[in-house]
C-alpha cells in the first residue's frame, strides 16, 4: 500500500472528530456523519478534528525547536536521504551515530518478532521521515503520522528525502490516530514518545491500532530512574531553547521515569521488554560530559518492546 501517487490509499480511515469509518474518494476522505471533508494537500493527508489545528499551532514553535536542537532539520544536510548515515564532521554527527545504533537495534527486533514478511508500519512522530523512507525501502507498508506539515521538521520534510516519498503522510495528533483497529503490525516511535503532548492517550492509541500479536518499539527517548534526575538532566536545555527561541517558560518533562513507563505499559495492554543497544566510546563520552553538566544525572537510551496483549474478551 505504499503511496508514491496522487490517491490516498485504502486503509481502514476513521473520522479524527466521531471515530467513524471515513468514505475514501481518492483526494479526499469524507465523513458522512458529521459532513466533514479531510483533504490530501501536497501529498500530505489532512486528518485533525475541528479547532484542533488552531490547538496544534501553540504547541508547533516548541515542537519545532527541540527538533531543531535534535539535530532533526533537514535543511541542515547536504544528502538527508542517508540519514541516519552522516558525514563524521556534520555538527550532529555523534547523535546520528547513537540513532543509527538504536534504528539498526529497532529493526533486528522487528525481524525477530515478524521474520522477513512485510509489514504494515506506523512510524509515529515521524518528524523529518528519515526512518519512513529506511523502512518503506525495506519493502514495508509505512504510513508516517506526525502534528506538523513543515518542510524542514515535519512531515513535508519528505520532499526533501524523495521526489516521491514511498510512503503515506498523515498531518494528525499521535492521541487521535484517524485508524480503526487492529490494522496495522508494529508502531515505532525514534526519539517522539516522550515529546507526546499525552504519553497515555498516545499508547492507548497505539494499542488500539495494533493488530493481535503487534509491538509498540520506543527507542530514543530518555529514562531516569528517578523524576529529580530527570529534571535536572532537561534544565539546561529548557533555559537554552526559551533563551535561543523566545519561547515561554518550559512546562514539560520530555523524558521517562523508568518504573512509571514499564507500569504505564502494562496497564495500557502492553508486555515491556528493555533492551540496550550496544553503543560505543563516543556515547559513553557524551554521556559522562552531559552528567557532569547536568549535576551527575546519567540518562539511559535503551529499546523499549512492548507486545501487545491478548485481549480478555
Amino acid at each position: 500500500m505504499n503511496n508514491s501517487g496522487n490517491r490516498i490509499t485504502k486503509r481502514p480511515w476513521i473520522c479524527p472528530s466521531c471515530g467513524a469509518t471515513l468514505l475514501n474518494l481518492g483526494d479526499v476522505l469524507i465523513c458522512t456523519a458529521q459532513g466533514l471533508s479531510f483533504p490530501r494537500r501536497d501529498g500530505l493527508i489532512y486528518l485533525l478534528a475541528p479547532g484542533r489545528a488552531e490547538s496544534l499551532e501553540s504547541r508547533l514553535p516548541r515542537l519545532a525547536a527541540l527538533r531543531k536542537e535534535e539535530g532533526l532539520d533537514l535543511g541542515d544536510y547536504d544528502a538527508p536521504a542517508s540519514l541516519p548515515e552522516v558525514d563524521p564532521d556534520n555538527p550532529w554527527a555523534s547523535l546520528w551515530e547513537q540513532r543509527a545504533i538504536s534504528w539498526r537495534a529497532a529493526v533486528e527486533q522487528l525481524d525477530q518478532l515478524f521474520g522477513s514478511r512485510r509489514l504494515r508500519l506506523i512510524d509515529l512522530g515521524a518528524a523529518s521521515c528519515w526512518m519512513s523512507l529506511r523502512l518503506a525501502q525495506q519493502g514495508h507498508d509505512v504510513l508516517a503520522c506526525d502534528p506538523c506539515p513543515d518542510g524542514d521538521i515535519g512531515l513535508g520534510a519528505a520532499g526533501r528525502l524523495a521526489a516521491q516519498p514511498p510512503f503515506e503522510r498523515v498531518v494528525c495528533e499521535l492521541e487521535r490516530l484517524p485508524l480503526g483497529p487492529g490494522c496495522v503490525d508494529a508502531v515505532l516511535c525514534s526519539g517522539a514518545l516522550h515529546h507526546a503532548q499525552s504519553v497515555d492517550a498516545t499508547l492507548e492509541q497505539a494499542q488500539r491500532v495494533l493488530a493481535p500479536g503487534g509491538a509498540l518499539l520506543i527507542f530514543d527517548s530518555p529514562l531516569v530512574r528517578f523524576r529529580e534526575d530527570g529534571q535536572r538532566m532537561v534544565r539546561g536545555l529548557a533555559a537554552e531553547i526559551e533563551q535561543g527561541y523566545g519561547l515561554p517558560p518550559w512546562v514539560d518533562e520530555p523524558f521517562f521515569v523508568r518504573d512509571e513507563l514499564e507500569e504505564l505499559l502494562r496497564e495500557r495492554g502492553f508486555e515491556p521488554r528493555f533492551t540496550r543497544p550496544r553503543r560505543g566510546w563516543r556515547w559513553r563520552a557524551n554521556s559522562l560530559a552531559s552528567a557532569l553538566a547536568s549535576g551527575g544525572t546519567v540518562a539511559e537510551y535503551p529499546l523499549v518492546v512492548a507486545t501487545k496483549l491478548a485481549s480478555d474478551d
